[in-house]
């Protein structure tokens, strides 16, 4: 049948004055709802698992106190350690040293993940360097986002997603380099310079 219903049967014998069988009663309920909400689910879960898989953003889960739950396969390749290394460590233990953008140090308790579940606020589009164990540094776009139970005041946990802007921030700091050399030789100059509009005029 196109739209069909599904059921769960209880059976009880029905028992007369004599102790004797004579019938058998049959209670049905209907589960049809329940089952359409348990496929959808599992659907959604399973295109949830995949997107979480196969994304090119790398995403952490830490809990309450900030160590790391899991990770995908993204995220293990930007960050150059595998799921099973970074398990049950936190941002500090496990020896990362975090990069402000303009190259400074920044201090464990400063990184987004643990930002948010300190004060319990979303925080998105930081550009952070991290040096791996490796000797690279990577830069990442991260943000982070803290998960609640219901009714809770603190946090349980937070999610923390990142996507790797290393080629890019290379490529940023090459040309303002450039510019800084090409301002320097300008100042320099003894020649008259003119700067015009893209309309050609001054």
């Amino acid at each position: 049948p196109s739209n069909p219903r599904f059921l769960r049967t209880l059976a009880f014998p029905w028992i007369t004055a004599e102790d004797e069988v004579s019938s058998i009663l049959l209670l049905h309920e209907d589960l049809t709802d329940w089952h359409r909400a348990e496929t959808a689910l599992r659907r959604s879960e399973a295109r949830a698992r995949h997107l979480f898989l196969t994304m090119a953003q790398g995403i952490l889960e830490v809990d309450a106190e900030g160590r790391i739950l899991s990770a995908n396969p993204a995220a293990e390749g930007i960050l150059g350690i595998a799921l099973e290394a970074m398990k049950g460590h936190d941002f500090e233990t496990l020896g990362w040293t975090w990069l402000h953008a303009d190259g400074s140090p920044l201090p464990p308790e400063r990184t987004p993940p643990t930002v948010a579940l300190r004060e319990g606020r979303s925080l998105v589009g930081h550009v952070l360097g991290l040096l791996l164990h490796d000797g690279r540094c990577r830069w990442v776009s991260i943000g982070a986002h803290p998960l609640w139970e219901r009714d809770a005041q603190t946090p349980s946990g937070a999610f923390c997603t990142f996507t790797d802007i290393t080629d890019l921030k290379r490529t940023q700091d090459e040309l303002r380099a450039t510019s800084q050399r090409l301002q320097a030789v300008l100042q320099g100059s003894a020649a008259v310079i003119f700067q015009l509009a893209p309309d050609g005029t001054f």
